[in-house]
Formats: C-alpha cells, structure tokens, sequence
C-alpha cells in the first residue's frame, strides 16, 4: 500500500506541469509596435500580451522513413578495386621485365658491335658515322631501360597500391 501510494506521487511529480510547453507548440504575440516575438515557454510572455498570444501551430513535417544502410557492392577477394586479378598484374610485372631484358639483350648487342667497329681499319668518315649512330642507338636503349626499371619499382608498385592489390601480387 506504502509502494502504491510512493509510485502515485512520484509518477505526479515527474508528470510535466505545463503540457502545452512540452507538446511543442510555439506562441506568438505581437508588441505595441507591432512586432511579432514568438516563445515556446507560455511565461515568457509578458503578463500585458498574455491574453493575446496566438498558438502556433506546427506544420506537419513528412514523416522520415529510415534509410537502408548503403550495402557495398560484394567483391571478391581475389581482385583489387579495379576489378584485376593476381594473374592479371603478374602479366604486367613480366611484360616489363621481359622487355627490360630484351632491351639489355640489345644493348649489349650493340656496344659489342660498336666495340668492333672502333677497332676496324674502315674509313674513318664510315667509322664515325656508324660510331655515332650506334651511340645515339645506345643511349636510347638506356633510355627504355630507365623507363622500364621505373614502371617496376615505382609506378607498377603504386598503380598497385591505389587499386588496392595486394603487394604479394607483384612478386
């Protein structure tokens, strides 16, 4: 009985006192000079304006449906952000290697043969000739070798890196 009555007037005290206050509504009263002052709490009025404030009421607001969280879309785990597979980068990685090797393979070719040619009893108006353009071939040729030792250090590597692969695949 003692509970009962203990819960009665707890529940009374924690019962808002001023409905209108916590339902919301906004009131509006014009001054003497004619302008408007709006308050949502009914004592804040000034006791002169009281009898004439005007509830306001709210505008229906649209109901807010939830949003469905974004589902990403499922990836496999086998290819990175661009959609490439290991075997794909691995095809990459060995097309630059192999053409780093064949442009070695060609160098060497080439100093061989200009190697040769300084040692040769030719003219020394065809020997110099052919000495310059094997120079300008070789310097070519190291040229591209520069190129591809860069695509397989730094660019592959980061090209890699933005896509999301993982590093292992470019062993």
């Amino acid at each position: 009985m003692i509970f009962s009555k203990t819960m009665l007037i707890l529940l009374l005290l924690l019962t808002p006192s001023k409905p209108s206050a916590m339902a919301g509504e906004i009131f509006r009263w014009l001054d003497e000079d004619g302008t408007p002052h709006f308050t949502n709490v009914p004592s804040r009025i000034p006791p002169a304006y009281r009898e004439h404030a005007e509830v306001q009421p709210l505008p229906d607001l649209p109901v807010v449906k939830s949003i469905a969280p974004l589902v990403s879309v499922p990836r496999s785990a086998n290819v990175d952000l661009n959609g490439h597979d290991e075997r794909w980068w691995k095809k990459r990685i060995q097309e630059w290697r192999s053409r780093k090797g064949e442009l070695i393979r060609q160098l060497t070719e080439a100093e061989k043969a200009l190697g040769r040619l300084r040692f040769e009893n030719k003219a020394v108006f065809f020997r110099e000739a052919e000495t310059n353009r094997l120079l300008r071939e070789i310097e070519a040729m190291k040229q591209e070798i520069r190129e591809a030792e860069e695509a397989l250090q730094t660019a592959l590597p980061e090209a890699a890196r933005k896509a999301g692969a993982p590093p292992g695949w470019l062993r």
